[in-house]
């Protein structure tokens, strides 16, 4: 395993991880709020993916190691730094810039396939929708329709005033791993997994990216020319949502989009079903 922090050209910094062989199919991870790359290391630990593929997890800007303000402000508030969807998207443009990944790849290697959670499949559906040649695939777990509803919004609001009060994500920290972590009997490291990620996040970093998912629009996959396959994996008991939802909404767009709902996992199916997540994932790959 290869981790560094690599420094984009818009002076972004993200702290990345690379497994597999070199000249294998790539994979890109993406996150979502409240997490960090590594929680992908359970399904990457559940399965030989990585021994298949070459696979590329990141920290998105200010989560986990990848500072809010970069190179450039080290600084940075919430307040000085905003974070969007459009942003997030820039940065994982110019990483795969980094990664000469968006040039053709050699005739052995298949295009790289964009894998994303939560708050990152908003993200991953925009980048297709803007740079539909770039991937081959796109796996989406943990995700909804959108926008989302108001009283939705409102109550990430409240996690923005709680966190800025105290300035500190500890306080949020058992509420949203117990919520977010649906059965921890089937599971019991996934919860305190999941609280370790939200503690440990940077506070101003974290307030930026709710700021972030707060200003998701409507995503329709079908306004670019992205033509390949799409997964979407649910939890069963997701209480944001099982994805079904998503996945009709794709399909009527005229999308090759694919449902899996996986028994007794909520919002960190990464973390509460690694093994099933990865076999998923590997028999649609």
């Amino acid at each position: 395993m290869k981790s560094s922090l690599i420094n984009l050209s818009n002076g972004t910094a993200l702290y990345v991880q690379e497994v597999g062989p070199s000249d294998a199919p790539v994979l890109i991870l993406v996150h979502g709020l409240g997490g960090t790359q590594a929680i992908w290391a359970p399904m990457l630990e559940a399965s030989d993916l990585k021994e298949i593929y070459h696979i590329i997890s990141y920290d998105l800007r200010g989560a986990g190691l990848s500072p809010l303000g970069g190179t450039k402000n080290p600084n940075a508030t919430a307040d000085t730094q905003k974070l969007s969807i459009a942003s997030h998207e820039e940065d994982l443009l110019l990483l795969f810039n980094h990664f000469s990944l968006s040039s053709p790849p050699p005739p052995h290697r298949p295009k790289p396939v964009l894998i994303a959670q939560s708050m990152g499949s908003y993200m991953a559906q925009q980048f297709v929708i803007d740079h539909p040649t770039l991937i081959s695939k796109l796996v989406l777990i943990n995700t909804s329709t959108s926008p989302f509803p108001p009283q939705a919004n409102e109550v990430q609001a409240t996690w923005i005033e709680v966190v800025r009060a105290h300035n500190s994500t500890v306080v949020l920290s058992d509420q949203l791993a117990n919520f977010m972590v649906a059965t921890p009997a089937n599971n019991p490291f996934a919860r305190p997994f999941q609280r370790m990620m939200l503690q440990t996040q940077p506070a101003q970093g974290y307030i930026a990216n709710v700021g972030a998912l707060l200003g998701v629009g409507e995503i329709k996959l079908n306004r670019g020319g992205f033509m390949g396959p799409v997964l979407v994996v649910g939890g069963e008991v997701d209480p944001v949502s099982t994805g079904e939802d998503l996945a009709e909404v794709l399909q009527t767009e005229g999308v090759e989009a694919k449902h899996v709902k996986l028994k007794g996992a909520g919002h960190t199916v990464p973390l509460e079903a690694p093994s099933e997540l990865a076999a998923t994932i590997k028999t649609w790959l």
